[in-house]
Formats: structure tokens, sequence, C-alpha cells
């Protein structure tokens, strides 16, 4: 048997005082991605963009070791087309505080990153809150869900579950949200 929500859930389901934000998206068209068309999907979606392309995520592995099929680099060089095509591409990389392999591999994603002219930021240099959100943003489309850039998640060692959403408005919201995240991680490292 399912439990009620409580506390904050609660509070807003009945109209109270929690810290939610409710965004009204009329007319979104919302498509699930399946597992292993996730990297297909997002290098199609990062090939289009014409405005922006804004990518937030907590892990971007370049490692070869881990994901042989290099599907990770080859979404590291559509962002780097779309720099050259005039695109805002910006790449904002969560990282980890605690976890020193997520450290090291998205230290090295980083580098990698600046070395193809794609403006990154890293949410764990600074010693704040860092993110978990696994977002990618081009023009009035979002993929949004829990597929990070690693081998493991972009590869089917694990099960993973995004959405391809279509919506003028839930894209602006995405992309203060991201402006937020980039702004507070500051400069770049490696500049």
């Amino acid at each position: 048997m399912a439990r009620p929500c409580r506390g904050a859930c609660g509070q807003a389901s009945q109209g109270g005082s929690a810290h939610v934000t409710r965004v009204g998206v009329p007319n979104a068209r919302v498509l699930p991605v399946p597992d292993g068309d996730y990297s297909e999907v997002a290098a199609e979606l990062i090939r289009s963009a014409y405005r922006r392309c804004l990518c937030s995520l907590f892990i971007v592995d370049i490692s070869p070791v881990n994901d042989h099929d290099l599907r990770v680099s080859t979404l590291l060089d559509h962002l780097a087309r779309g720099t050259w095509y005039g695109a805002d591409v910006r790449l904002l990389i969560g990282g980890s505080h605690s976890n020193i392999a997520i450290a090291e591999a998205s230290y090295a994603a980083l580098g990698v990153a600046k070395t193809l002219g794609i403006a990154t930021r890293w949410l764990s240099a600074q010693p704040r809150r860092g993110s978990h959100i696994k977002l990618v943003v081009v023009d009035d489309r979002l993929l949004l869900g829990s597929h990070n850039w690693s081998g493991g998640a972009l590869g089917g060692q694990q099960r993973q579950d995004s959405l391809l959403i279509m919506s003028a408005d839930l894209a602006e919201y995405y992309s203060a949200l991201f402006d937020e995240q980039w702004n507070r991680a500051g400069r770049d490292v490696l500049s």
C-alpha cells in the first residue's frame, strides 16, 4: 500500500507554502527516450542547435576504458561543432567533492572540452553544493533524465530513463536554472 505524501509535497498538493515552483507548460510534447537510444537522440539534438545548447551533467567521463564506443567523446565533438556554427554552447559538469574517481573523470573531461573550444565550467571546483542534474537544453527542446555522459550510462550497463520535451516555456525555465548554476560555478579552473 502506498504511503500518503506528508511534509513538503503534502503542503504543495494542498496549496501550502512548500518550496515548490510550479511551471506551466502548455502544449508541451513529451517523448520517452528508450535507454539504448539516448546517445543518438542527444547527438541529433545537439547537431540541430542553432541558438543554444546548454548541457548540465553530474558526470562526464571520457575514458575509453569505460566508454569503448566513444559515445561521450562523440557528444563532445558535436558540442564543439555547435560552437563553430555560432550557437551558445556551454557545458557544466557537476562532478563530486567526495568521490575521487568522479572528480578525476570530471577534471579530465573539463580539459578535453576546453581543448575542443567548448565553454566549460566545473561546479565541484567551488566549495559549494554541486549539481546532480542531467539536462541538455537545445533551443526550445530539452533532454532531461538520469543519463550521465559515461560509458556505464550510455553503454547499457545501467538502466537509465530520460525524456525529450518540446516546450519553449520549459526550455526557458531550465535555461534560467542553467544560467544560475553557470554563474555559481564561477570562472573555469583551466582558463
